[in-house]
């Protein structure tokens, strides 16, 4: 059984099926955020770009 679903049972039996939802929307956001935050990805991204910018086009 996974852990998430061993936790989520005796959580949402405590405080409730709502709560239980909404903290696992949110935590994960939360997470996210500050992980780009403190990461600086977009300078990063910005920085360091997957592929290889395109060539301008020729002007005619």
């Amino acid at each position: 059984m996974p852990l998430s679903l061993a936790v989520a049972g005796p959580v949402a039996a405590l405080i409730g099926l709502t709560p239980t939802f909404l903290i696992a929307a949110v935590i994960p956001l939360l997470a996210a955020l500050v992980t780009i935050v403190l990461a600086r990805l977009p300078k990063e991204e910005l920085a360091h770009p997957l592929t290889d910018p395109q060539p301008e086009p020729a002007a005619a």
